[in-house]
């Protein structure tokens, strides 16, 4: 049987983890760009701007750095595969340290010394923080802000802190609420280990560890400042007017989305009763999916066996869950409440917020749920080595090794395809066809997320065709896009765009709304002075939506971006995007029809 586990786990094992999933990150980065937000994260940084809310002003931080010049998208690769790393290792380590909170003297060896490298070799393979560090994103710096958050203030739970750990937590817990808010599910936390400290300790001790909990936060929100100072300063990427008091606290807030999206069915529409509770099944069913999707490749493969696979491990890793806080229930109710915060207050964001892409926000579950999970796990499998006799016996011991070795090499091998993005040059050889094939001084119109951050990515980051003025239809309903487009003054070819700002919820505005707005905003006053393009045609566009446009107008093919089997990809990967062309707005010779 395994010695008397010591008091402080040894950090060889994260560092270990950290180093071998940095290699492997390394190795699957993505070399040219990737379609997704990462593209407008890089041209953000690159000028000091604003990216969408919440605004990410420690993200950007980080980026700026490496977000100016060629190949600017792989060197910020490599930033978040740092992060990434530096997650998968604090997550082994907050794992031994979970386990330490439960010394069993009859525990085999193998799993106390094992059971939380494993662990964090799973994370580190997992869906979600292997697809953060390959391309550019934000949750994994969430993940590895919440990992050192929780390793800071969980441990022994019936001993206060010292000061300097309270420090630390309260620094990192101000540093994950500039990256996202929802990096604030520690607070409960730190502050019941702020109120254990200044009820347990005597003398300066008492105030002093709250009071540099308190300082650490303070400091750690300072990147804030990023935001209101940039927007002052009118960069070419400037979301929401964060320079105003109001434009901060919509940003911070989480901007339209928060208004379209949370405890909403769809925009405009709020959750009744009766819809709130079928949307709570599908997320319980998202909730025990993703855990095991997290092995297998991620939600979107699970198909037949794959699903009833995922569904299994799910449910015994909410179970382990479920025992680990019972364990720690009976080791205290206020600190095992305390533990849990962290966890149901992300669970709680997942059943109010119905945003498409939450999957990604599962990661930071997962986290939370180390301190109750490792200790669950290692009970049950406690039981089930004295059970079959296994113990410390080489002969068998081999097998409980192996035991734990297969959920690490299925990560690894369901999640490799996915999350390798060396050899995807998709957006890269998209981006490098429409500045190829833009005629000079052309106002572009983009119309998605995929084509408007493409564009902002190959100006700003990279310096190419900064000719082109790029006016984003999906925005011109936005006030504060108007700050983000130039006046016919301030452009040197003296082009004209310009905003309609209105509801964008609202139903009213249907699609012929929408093409004659493009019409007045970009396309007529531009006519006949320079060429107007558009990247395909928008989402919805089909022919009888292009005979919406006035008939002095003509759509000219330019260029087919992709390939046919680039398009048949991209059809699969992102549905939503129409048929990747470009094509040139001209008039006819017939002009005169009014518009729409």
């Amino acid at each position: 049987m395994s010695e008397p586990l010591q008091e402080t786990a040894p950090w060889r094992p994260g560092v270990a983890v950290g180093a071998g999933a940095f290699a492997l990150y390394v190795l699957t980065a993505a070399r040219e760009p990737q379609f997704g937000d990462g593209l407008e994260f890089v041209a953000a940084a690159a000028i000091g701007g604003v990216p969408h809310p919440p605004g990410y002003p420690l993200l950007m931080m980080l980026l700026w750095p490496f977000a100016e010049g060629p190949g600017a998208y792989f060197r910020c690769t490599l930033v978040c595969a740092v992060i990434a790393a530096v997650a998968a290792g604090l997550v082994t380590r907050l794992a031994m340290r979970s386990l330490l909170a439960f010394p069993d003297a009859k525990r085999p060896a193998l799993v106390g010394r094992w059971l939380p490298v494993a662990a964090g070799a799973v994370a580190a393979f997992s869906a979600s923080l292997w697809s953060s560090a390959t391309g550019v994103e934000a949750y994994g710096l969430n993940a590895a802000l919440l990992a050192g958050s929780l390793l800071l203030l969980t441990g022994d739970m019936a001993k206060p802190l010292e000061g300097k750990r309270l420090f630390a937590a309260g620094l990192l817990a101000g540093l994950g609420a500039c990256n996202h808010l929802t990096s604030l599910c520690v607070a409960p936390l730190l502050a019941w280990r702020m109120v254990q400290t200044a009820r347990t300790s005597g003398g300066t001790a008492r105030w002093r560890g709250p009071a540099l909990a308190v300082l650490g936060g303070v400091l750690g929100l300072l990147p804030l400042l990023y935001l209101p100072l940039r927007a002052a300063a009118e960069p070419a990427i400037n979301w929401g007017g964060a320079d105003s008091w109001e434009g901060l606290r919509w940003m911070l807030s989480g901007g339209d989305f928060k208004r379209g999206q949370f405890l909403q069915l769809r925009a405009g529409t709020p959750f009744t009763l009766g819809t709130w509770l079928a949307f709570a099944g599908q997320r319980v069913m998202l909730l025990v999916l993703g855990l095991g999707g997290e092995v297998l490749g991620g939600l979107g493969q699970l198909r037949g066996l794959a699903f009833a696979a995922a569904a299994v491990i799910g449910l015994l890793g909410w179970g382990a869950a479920a025992w680990g806080a019972r364990l720690r229930w009976t080791q205290g109710k206020s600190a095992a409440l305390a533990l849990a915060a962290p966890a149901v207050l992300q669970l709680l964001f997942i059943f109010l917020y119905n945003i498409p892409d939450i999957s990604d926000y599962l990661l930071g579950v997962w986290v939370a749920l180390v301190p109750m999970l490792l200790p669950g796990a290692a009970a049950g499998l406690d039981a089930l080595a004295r059970t079959f006799g296994y113990g410390d016996a080489p002969e068998k011991s081999n097998r409980l090794l192996l035991a734990f070795a297969a959920p690490v090499v299925l990560a690894f091998l369901s999640n490799y395809g996915a999350a390798n993005r060396a050899g995807n040059a998709l957006c890269g050889a998209w981006i490098d066809r429409v500045v190829a094939a833009l005629p000079e001084n052309a106002v572009l119109l983009t119309h998605a997320d995929y084509d408007t951050y493409s564009m902002w990515y190959a100006q700003q980051a990279e310096g190419r065709r900064r000719d082109v003025l790029v006016v984003a239809g999906n925005f011109l309903r936005y006030e504060w896009y108007g700050r983000m487009l130039p006046t016919p003054e301030e452009d040197p070819a003296g082009r004209v765009a310009h905003t309609e700002p209105g509801d964008v919820f609202t139903a009213r505005f249907t699609a012929r709304d929408h093409v004659a707005m493009l019409s007045r905003s970009a396309i007529t006053p531009n006519l006949g002075r320079v060429p107007v393009v558009t990247t395909t045609v928008p989402d919805g566009w089909n022919d009888e939506m292009l005979g919406l446009l006035p008939r002095s107008f003509e759509m000219k093919p330019l260029a087919a971006l992709l390939t046919p089997e680039e398009a048949e990809y991209m059809a699969v990967e992102y549905p939503v995007i129409a048929p990747p062309l470009l094509v040139e707005i001209v008039e006819t010779l017939d002009p005169g029809v009014s518009l729409p």
